[in-house]
């Protein structure tokens, strides 16, 4: 049996080849997504249809396929694991984004079903632009 850090560690080796398939599978599909700072970004999203419609879908609108997120460290602690990972990136415009993000997420059952996000948020004003959606 995979411990959670093995899990999200094998999801996120995916994610650094920009196959995000693994990741996709093990986030529940209730899954809450938290993300912090200011601005249009932030927020709460409940489930994956609210993440994929209101911050994913809008997140791939911009950044050029595939998107790739390296891990750089990785803690496991009871239910928690916090992966610290490194994005290398680029915008649909041409210019780098190259975010560095802490993803906290609780884990029940081998899923993902909380994850709060810190990164640079300025940066993901001046690379992506405002978020808008229908539900903004």
């Amino acid at each position: 049996m995979q411990t959670n850090k093995e899990i999200v560690a094998a999801a996120f080796e995916k994610m650094a080849e920009g196959d995000p398939g693994l990741y996709l599978d093990i986030i529940a599909d209730d899954f809450r997504y938290i993300f912090i700072g200011g601005g249009s970004w932030s927020g709460t999203y409940n489930g994956k249809a609210d993440f994929r419609q209101n911050f994913g879908r809008i997140v791939m609108e911009r950044v050029a396929p595939p998107l790739r997120l390296k891990t750089v460290r990785i803690l496991e602690s009871g239910d928690y694991v916090v992966l610290e990972v490194a994005g290398t990136n680029t915008t649909r415009d041409g210019r780098d984004y190259n975010n560095r993000l802490c993803m906290i997420m609780r884990m029940a059952n081998g899923k993902i079903v909380e994850i709060t996000e810190y990164c640079d948020t300025a940066l993901v004003l001046d690379r992506l632009g405002e978020r808008v959606s229908a539900q903004t």
